[in-house]
């Protein structure tokens, strides 16, 4: 019986990005048509970025991360991620104010923004709405629910 053979192949384009898309839990399918949506992961938490990060590069996302609300806000008028994962509780600038502040942006106003909160969603959900989010997602992270709702308010 033949065992499995990896092949690595450096891969490189005219604009210096890989694109591609995810299938599922599956590796990433390289495509030119449809570049890698980008999102931006802010929270205060390293282990929390990372944790996002790496289930979202798996998927074929490319990932951008802030660890505080002000520069969450840079991040998103710098990078113009397609979705941002915005925790609520952080020090320099809580979830809530750099939600309403991206919101009061015209480069990145019509960025979706889902909040990923320790706090009881149910507590949340309408003061969420209300700054602008598109979702709340609770900690611990349930990721088929934050696949859905990234499925969700993704450009097609």
């Amino acid at each position: 019986m033949r065992s499995p053979t990896t092949l690595t192949t450096p891969i490189s384009c005219s604009t210096g990005k890989i694109y591609g898309r995810s299938l599922g839990a599956g590796p990433l399918v390289l495509d030119p048509g449809n570049p890698m949506p980008k999102i931006l992961v802010v929270d205060d938490n390293a282990i929390n970025r990372n944790l996002l990060r790496r289930w979202l590069v798996r998927r074929g996302y490319e990932v951008v991360e802030a660890p505080d609300g002000a520069a969450g806000v840079a991040a998103a008028q710098a990078e113009q991620p397609d979705v941002i994962l915005m925790d609520l509780q952080m020090p320099v600038l809580d979830g809530w104010a750099a939600t309403r502040q991206i919101r009061a942006s015209p480069v990145t106003q019509a960025i979706p923004v889902i909040a990923v909160t320790a706090s009881p969603p149910d507590e949340v959900s309408a003061h969420c709405r209300a700054v602008g989010c598109s979702g709340v997602i609770p900690k611990s992270v349930d990721f088929a629910a934050l696949r859905a709702q990234i499925e969700r308010v993704l450009p097609v």
